[in-house]
């Protein structure tokens, strides 16, 4: 994720009525929530391919 995407945007500081602006604020967090979410089952699936190939060298090695 780049600094972009993690910092709210510019045009949330703009005045506008609190509802508005929680609103605003949902939608954002929600969307780092889902992307957050996406990050970690990459980091799961990368893992236990690492993981595998491993094994994989192991058991080529001993044979």
């Amino acid at each position: 994720m780049t600094t972009l995407q993690m910092a709210p945007p510019v045009a949330a500081q703009v005045i506008d009525t609190r509802e508005a602006q929680e609103a605003r604020w949902n939608a954002w967090t929600s969307k780092g929530a889902a992307a957050d979410r996406i990050t970690q089952r990459r980091m799961r699936i990368a893992f236990a391919v690492i993981l595998i190939a491993m094994l994989c060298v192991t058991i080529a090695v001993v044979l």
